[in-house]
């Protein structure tokens, strides 16, 4: 394991931490938030291994890389950097876990005087253990500093979000992302474009799509949405399909499909997208897009909730809404 480097499009985030650390003034709650893919768990690593290391300096890189403290979170062992995150198999950070991990606060230091806690998705905290956390960072222990990272602060009790100290995090600049993607894995380089504008300019969501060969499936994904609209599709058949995808994934995928049909409709700029998102953006305005969302919204929590009543019935509902939406 080694420490994360630092990435192009994080340069304002970590202005603001270091200068925090040179004047010894580091807030002690950092809600790190914004999109998916932005590189928000890369950034809360390093921050961790920043706000651990022992070199002093006023305006010293952070992490240093060669103190004893960057050494042991480059190893995967410090003992004052913890985590809090849902178990294996599990989508929830329940209360038993943040009450561990508030107990260890209890405790000196190993080394230095600071314990990092890396809370990661913070939006994974139950009720019940958002409560218990909100009681430690009213009153938190000397030293203790909290990284909650998520890409739904609104799913965050407002009362959390309040003794936090957000920093947002943005989609970098287009032609920043692109080198950077291009640089990251030169095979794409000739379709690190199409990949970012699926990816809603996400650089490192783009590095997973293309990982998993997901390109593919998302310009798919938009023909069978265009195939349902102009009434070529029929909407079992095109359940069966995504239901391959995982419903999870699939509604991830209807997500950025319809993100990215809202930005082509509010720029009205049909020029940049492919055939399939064209027709899709000629059917659909933003109102009707709109009504997609709240399905997509409704259908995601209740997988959340495990409410749902099974892939293919609920990607069957998915269907029926895009094909309703243009009667609206």
């Amino acid at each position: 394991m080694t420490l994360p480097q630092r990435l192009p499009w994080h340069a304002d985030q970590w202005r603001t931490l270091a200068t925090a650390l040179d004047q010894a003034r580091v807030h002690h709650a950092l809600l790190l938030q914004g999109a998916a893919g932005l590189g928000k768990l890369h950034f809360a690593a390093r921050a961790a291994a920043a706000l651990l290391c022992e070199a002093v300096v006023p305006g010293s890189e952070r992490p240093c890389g060669r103190c004893r403290s960057c050494t042991l979170v480059a190893a995967g062992s410090h003992p004052d950097r913890l985590e809090l995150a849902p178990e294996e198999d599990r989508t929830v950070i329940d209360v038993d876990q943040v009450r561990a991990r508030i107990a260890q606060l209890s405790l000196t230091p190993h080394y230095g005087t600071r314990r990092v806690i890396l809370v990661a998705p913070a939006d994974a905290l139950n009720r019940h253990a958002a409560n218990t956390l909100l009681k430690t960072l009213e009153e938190p222990p000397g030293g203790a500093v909290f990284l909650l990272v998520t890409a739904r602060p609104g799913v965050l009790p407002a009362t959390v979000r309040s003794r936090c100290l957000a920093l947002r995090f943005t989609a970098p600049a287009a032609q920043v992302a692109r080198d950077w993607l291009a640089a990251e894995r030169p095979a794409d380089a000739g379709s690190a474009a199409a990949l970012l504008q699926w990816c809603g300019g996400a650089p490192l969501a783009a590095v997973a799509a293309a990982e998993a060969g997901s390109l593919e499936h998302y310009r798919q994904l938009a023909v069978d949405v265009a195939g349902i609209l102009d009434g070529a599709l029929d909407a079992v058949e095109a359940a069966a399909r995504w239901r391959g995808y995982g419903l999870a994934q699939a509604l991830r995928w209807h997500h950025l499909l319809v993100a990215q049909a809202m930005k082509h409709n509010a720029k009205r700029d049909a020029q940049a997208a492919d055939v399939a998102m064209q027709s899709i953006c000629g059917r659909l305005d933003l109102r009707q897009l709109d009504r997609v969302c709240e399905e997509l919204l409704e259908l995601g929590s209740a997988l959340e909730r495990q409410l749902h009543p099974g892939d293919q019935l609920a990607l069957e509902s998915l269907a029926v809404t895009w094909r309703d939406a243009t009667r609206q």
